[in-house]
């Protein structure tokens, strides 16, 4: 790149700076190489199906008889209600 002094003391407007930004921006593509996606799929051909933490939480709550709290049915009962009392006006 070469400088060129013009001699002159003229100030780079605004717009200049804009359109000399926007010639030189690059094009959107697509940024990801081959290589990146072959690592994401190895990744996720390594990732199991099945959660055994979540399975065990779950079996956990199935077999607790205080789940769920009251507090949740009754909730759960009352927008029921309200939804079986709006349908039927």
């Amino acid at each position: 790149m070469q400088v060129k002094p013009s001699g002159s003391s003229e100030s780079i407007s605004s717009l200049d700076l804009q359109a000399a930004a926007r010639r030189t921006a690059q094009p959107a593509g697509d940024s990801w190489s081959s290589t990146s996606l072959d690592s994401i799929k190895v990744a996720l051909d390594k990732t199991a199906e099945v959660r055994d933490a979540e399975v065990t939480r779950a079996k956990g709550l199935v077999d607790n008889p205080k789940y769920p709290p009251a507090e949740t049915l009754r909730r759960i009962s009352n927008l029921l209600a309200l939804h079986i009392a709006d349908t039927q006006q």
